[in-house]
């Protein structure tokens, strides 16, 4: 974020990647050696919340995204880590697990981010068209997860 704050695009966009792929490695090597700890669990999405909400505010303030697509995000961003917090003080034993569509939503949260990031670098007008598409993908998935996690909150206050 600061890198791109202070306009190293391409520095930005290698560090952003290299971000998300250790992210991933991280997750699958804890499941694989079951070495996922209460720590982890907590800690690494809320990581990707902060990568994720920093730099869209930064995009934002540059003007690099629209306005709508910063409130979805940021909205369920906020949103589900609030759920977590209020799910876990409900049942003291852990935060919910991730859900399916959570994932795909920030994958396609990163990837868009990363496609914006690097726009602001090559200004190509199919990468623009690219943007458009991701925009309105990863908003419907966005709004598909927070609709998904509301519904698994709801299912544990139930019981």
């Amino acid at each position: 974020v600061f890198l791109l704050w202070n306009n190293k695009i391409i520095s930005s966009i290698l560090v952003l990647i290299i971000s998300v792929i250790t992210d991933f490695i991280d997750g699958f090597l804890a499941r694989l050696l079951k070495q996922k700890t209460k720590i982890g669990v907590l800690l690494d999405p809320l990581a990707d919340k902060v990568l994720v909400i920093s730099t869209l505010v930064v995009l934002m303030i540059k003007n690099y995204l629209p306005w709508w697509f910063f409130s979805i995000i940021a909205v369920r961003e906020v949103l589900v880590a609030a759920g977590w917090i209020i799910t876990y003080q409900h049942t003291l034993q852990s935060f919910p697990k991730p859900r399916f569509l959570g994932k795909i939503s920030i994958a396609l949260e990163m990837i868009t981010l990363i496609i914006v990031i690097l726009n602001v670098y090559l200004r190509y007008e199919i990468i623009s068209n690219i943007i458009n598409e991701m925009f309105f993908l990863t908003s419907i998935f966005a709004a598909g997860s927070l609709v998904d996690y509301i519904g698994y909150a709801r299912k544990i206050f139930l019981k």
